[in-house]
């Protein structure tokens, strides 16, 4: 959901008016990074894993700072989530150790002991000589809070801290098949606020169909645009001369 800082932008039942854009600090600063983004849609944000041929969600919100694992396939959380959410994390705190970011709290993930010695142990402690470990080792908790984790009930504020869980009332699908469509629908859902629907088969084909249309009838078709006079290539709905924007072009 993006666009230039000239347009109305509707995110569910939000709309955000230009102005509001082109003061935002944050759509400012993903503006200078070359990124078109309607800032509304940060108040729900979403990343599709794909491992062993079945696809999955992780949904996380910044202002109530919790990942949230959704998997219409698996009652259980595997190695396959515990990877996903360590990588996940890796990229969060990557962007806030970056210069001139718009973080004003570095983030930390808080697990519990039995968690990080668990299913996150091969991720976060490694596997030489941490097999049989029972506890964490002083030297443990120094290289988790290098990697932005804490331990819990050990923080000294709550500020910044993020947690996570598996959300164990998200729909399952009936058989093995529609995993990357429950994605799209599921991820339509939560964006808005609306109510996840049964993820049985019948539903799903009529989703299917939904998204077809979308595809194929409602979607506008798209065309490399490139500019004369510096070489910049955009996407327009027709082909035509574009508004060269770089002043110091030749």
């Amino acid at each position: 959901m993006g666009s230039a800082s000239r347009h109305y932008v509707r995110v569910g039942n939000r709309i955000m008016k230009p102005q509001r854009q082109r003061n935002h600090k944050l759509a400012k600063w993903l503006k200078n990074a070359g990124w078109r983004i309607d800032m509304t849609s940060m108040e729900n944000m979403f990343a599709t894993f794909h491992a062993h041929n079945h696809y999955f969600t992780i949904h996380w919100n910044p202002q109530d700072k919790v990942f949230e694992l959704c998997d219409p396939l698996a009652n259980v959380t595997t190695a396959d989530h515990h990877e996903a959410i360590v990588l996940l994390w890796a990229m969060l705190l990557a962007s806030a150790r970056t210069d001139d970011n718009l973080w004003t709290v570095e983030p930390r993930l808080s697990l519990s002991e039995h968690q990080i010695l668990g299913g996150f142990r091969s991720f976060l402690l490694g596997s030489h000589g941490s097999e049989g470990r029972e506890a964490l080792t002083e030297e443990d908790k120094i290289n988790l809070q290098r990697m932005g984790i804490e331990v819990q009930g050990m923080a000294e504020s709550t500020a910044g801290v993020w947690t996570w869980r598996r959300d164990t009332g998200f729909p399952q699908q009936s058989n093995g098949n529609d995993c990357g469509m429950v994605t799209v629908v599921a991820i339509t859902h939560l964006a808005r606020g609306w109510r996840l629907p049964k993820m049985d088969e019948p539903v799903i084909d009529r989703y299917r169909q939904w998204l077809i249309q979308a595809i194929e009838k409602d979607s506008e078709d798209l065309y490399k645009v490139p500019c004369p006079r510096c070489g910049t290539t955009r996407y327009r709905s027709q082909v035509a001369p574009i508004m060269c924007e770089n002043r110091l072009a030749d």
